[in-house]
């Protein structure tokens, strides 16, 4: 006499944002698949392996919109690390240049 457990192979998490809103999801789905086990009374040492996946669907816009924001974002904070970087190291080496900014802002333009 053959004894079968029925066990999760497979879960699945999907989770799927509301378009057009400010990030609002709808109702999560949890998916179970199962699979029969067959039980051997003199192997009990035998594990079962079970698969779980989360998915995030939302439209191709709000990602393309969110994608923007975050580059953007991501590189002014670049642009800023980058000058606090530039300017601890002339700080370091004794490199001021003050002077010749200063001309430039108090004349842009040339004077003839």
């Amino acid at each position: 006499v053959h004894h079968f457990v029925r066990v999760a192979s497979e879960i699945t998490l999907s989770v799927t944002v509301e378009p057009n809103t400010r990030g609002n999801i709808l109702v999560p789905s949890l998916t179970v698949t199962y699979s029969d086990f067959l039980v051997d009374t003199s192997d009990t040492s035998r594990m079962v392996e079970t698969v779980f996946k989360v998915e995030y669907n939302q439209s191709s816009g709000d990602f393309k919109g969110r994608l923007g924001i975050a580059v953007g974002v991501t590189s002014f904070l670049a642009v800023v690390y980058a000058v606090v970087k530039a300017v601890g190291y002339r700080r370091r080496n004794n490199i001021i240049r003050i002077a010749p900014a200063r001309r430039r802002l108090l004349h842009p333009l040339p004077v003839f």
